[in-house]
């Protein structure tokens, strides 16, 4: 959601940086010059690229409500998306209700989508969400990855790696995370049906 201030501040810096760029042609002063056009490339790169920006124009929370996940971030040093996370972000990844898909390469910032996906849908919604991986080796790397975030809402994890499932964990306020596998999860439904009914989001890693 974007803030009506944010926009007030980033016009008013550009369009000083214009200004001074045009005075200091007319001076005739190369070394000015070269620094107020290079600070611009700077600043118009981070409206490109920097998390708290996109987030802030991108999706239909505030940028209020993304604070403890810029928070977690920022402690790991992590401060602009990755083109693909850029790419799927502006199609509307954060603000669409409906299915969405998109593809990355290798360490082009999956992780950080998920997370992201995450923490979106936790910050608005409540409900079990499932994150769908292909083999079971990839079981606790997910639930490694997405930690951080989930501890923000106190949401409890259930990792499904053998057919011994026990009671889904769910926290206080009825939100949880299952990470399993097709087969794991096509087993549980079989088992329960009413866990269909329980699933809001479904995270497919492919």
């Amino acid at each position: 959601m974007k803030s009506s201030n944010s926009n007030e501040i980033k016009d008013k810096v550009l369009k000083l940086l214009k200004s001074e760029l045009k005075i200091s042609l007319g001076e005739g002063s190369p070394d000015r010059v070269l620094k107020i056009s290079i600070f611009e490339q700077m600043i118009k790169r981070y409206l490109t690229v920097n998390i708290q920006q996109i987030l802030d124009d991108s999706s239909n929370l505030s940028l209020e409500d993304w604070k403890e996940f810029i928070d977690v971030q920022s402690d790991k040093g992590v401060t602009e998306f990755w083109p693909s996370q850029l790419s799927a972000i502006k199609k509307g990844l954060l603000s669409k209700g409906s299915s969405f898909a998109f593809k990355m390469p290798t360490s082009s910032g999956k992780t950080q989508s998920i997370q992201l996906i995450l923490y979106n849908f936790f910050k608005s919604k409540k409900g079990l969400v499932t994150i769908i991986v292909p083999y079971r080796a990839l079981l606790r790397e997910i639930e490694k990855d997405v930690k951080d975030i989930l501890k923000i809402f106190n949401i409890k994890i259930n990792v499904i790696d053998d057919l011994k499932i026990s009671k889904l964990l769910m926290g206080e306020d009825e939100n949880g995370l299952l990470i399993t596998t097709p087969e794991k999860l096509n087993y549980l439904i079989k088992e329960d049906p009413s866990l269909y009914s329980l699933i809001k989001l479904y995270i497919v890693d492919e």
